[in-house]
């Protein structure tokens, strides 16, 4: 066969393998096209929703058939035409990056829905407006990130517990949120928030985890007693916040968990033998020594001070002779005042220079040094105040017990029919007892 004769051959064998592939790349793609290819020849029409992944990429409206129970994950993902979606009473689910990249502005949840998934409403750029529903438990990490327009969140119908990593992270026009009495944690959740200013904290929230309210806006921050743990970074760089009140139930504060506030004006802290801790987040190699002193309330340079209101509740609790005595010697502590139903101690710096003996110091500008609290000078006039009052409750205690010999022996010349000369019933305890006692009450 000449050679001539071989190449028609060729080129035709070529040509029906390619047309074989193609048969058959097009019969076993039916039906399994992604959903981001598909497309919709009405497009301005309702899309009635039944379930699965075959909805068209240029929807713009979408109702839900009463029956479904779940929307699976990705089943709108990319639907950036997507404006109105009404959804069907019966729906429990929203799964994984569900409406992703949609163009909705507003959103209303069934009363049935118990759970959104992971991402459902991430990078919704146009969303303004979500209504919650009293049947919602769940919120998945991510579900409502870069929601840029989004305004208000109210969770106060909902029964959510927890609320995972970044939920709303970078919503940067949010500015008010309600949380929903039944809260107990939150991850991260509103980090980026930029023009968050308002935010309720219900008495059942336990732990506000690391970088929950970071870059927020948040001028006053009262936390409620029932709070137990405060992550580092929590409320870090909150350039408005003028006054953060920290709850008796907490005992224990990591020493970044405030920070970069430019405007801070006070730290009220109900607990006052409150320890200020390690982030547990840092190196086990750091050379912070005594880190109780170091890098507390870091780049806070408007901090004037750190109160304590139950020190003054103490000081009313004495009678009042010593107590007048015990609040001048009070007021006479350098740094200290009885202001505004508090004890306030006056809040002094350290640099890093200070702080590091050692090593080079990690300031940007040796003009603009970073400076942290002197915690150790907080907590040793924090001791002197409490020493005082001490001192003052136990010599109250030997009064009183002194008062409680002077009746037992009026009692007994009175039981044995005895003129009473009150004055020879006084019993003095004797100058060394009374020491005794206020050494050791």
């Amino acid at each position: 066969m000449s050679i001539s004769t071989i190449h028609p051959t060729i080129k035709e064998a070529r040509g029906a393998y390619v047309l074989g592939i193609l048969i058959y790349w097009m019969m076993s793609s039916r039906g399994k096209r992604s959903a981001a290819s598909i497309s919709s020849e009405h497009s301005d029409e309702v899309y009635e929703y039944k379930g699965g992944l075959g909805v068209p990429r240029d929807v713009v409206s979408v109702k839900f058939h009463p029956d479904v129970t779940s929307v699976d994950d990705c089943a709108f993902q990319y639907c950036c035409s997507l404006r109105d979606v009404v959804f069907n009473e019966g729906l429990r689910l929203i799964g994984k990056n569900a409406f992703q990249y949609c163009a909705f502005e507003s959103i209303t949840f069934p009363s049935t829905l118990e759970e959104i998934g992971e991402g459902a409403f991430k990078h919704c750029d146009g969303l303004e407006k979500v209504a919650f529903n009293m049947g919602l438990q769940r919120i998945g990490k991510m579900a409502f990130m870069y929601c840029s327009l989004l305004i208000n969140v109210d969770l106060s119908f909902t029964n959510v517990e927890e609320l995972k990593a970044d939920v709303f992270y970078g919503c940067k026009r949010l500015t008010k949120v309600v949380l929903n009495e039944g809260i107990k944690k939150m991850y991260h959740t509103f980090s980026q928030c930029t023009s968050l200013v308002d935010v309720n904290f219900p008495s059942s929230l336990v732990e506000i985890e690391a970088y929950t309210f970071y870059s927020c806006k948040m001028r006053v921050v009262e936390l409620k007693e029932g709070l137990q743990e405060i992550a580092g970074n929590a409320f870090g760089d909150n350039s408005l916040l003028e006054s953060i009140t920290l709850p008796s139930t907490i005992t224990n504060i990591p020493h970044d968990a405030i920070h970069d506030c430019a405007n801070l004006r006070e730290v009220i802290m109900l607990n006052q033998d409150i320890r200020v801790c390690k982030n547990e987040y840092d190196s086990d190699n750091d050379i912070f020594i005594q880190i109780e002193t170091k890098k507390v309330f870091s780049r806070c340079p408007s901090l004037t001070y750190i109160s304590f209101p139950s020190l003054l509740s103490r000081l009313e609790e004495i009678v009042l002779a010593g107590q007048t005595q015990a609040r001048n010697k009070v007021n006479d502590i350098h740094g200290v005042q009885i202001r505004d139903g508090k004890v306030s101690i006056s809040a002094t710096f350290i640099t890093e220079d200070q702080i590091y003996s050692d090593e080079e110091s990690d300031s940007d500008n040796e003009s603009h040094p970073i400076v942290h609290l002197d915690w150790s000078a907080v907590r040793k006039k924090r001791d002197m105040i409490l020493d005082l009052i001490v001192f003052y409750e136990k010599r109250e205690a030997t009064c009183l017990f002194e008062l409680a010999l002077w009746k037992s022996q009026i009692t007994i010349a009175e039981d044995n029919r005895n003129p009473i000369d009150r004055e020879a019933c006084r019993i003095d305890v004797p100058g060394p007892v009374k020491d005794a006692m206020l050494q050791y009450l």
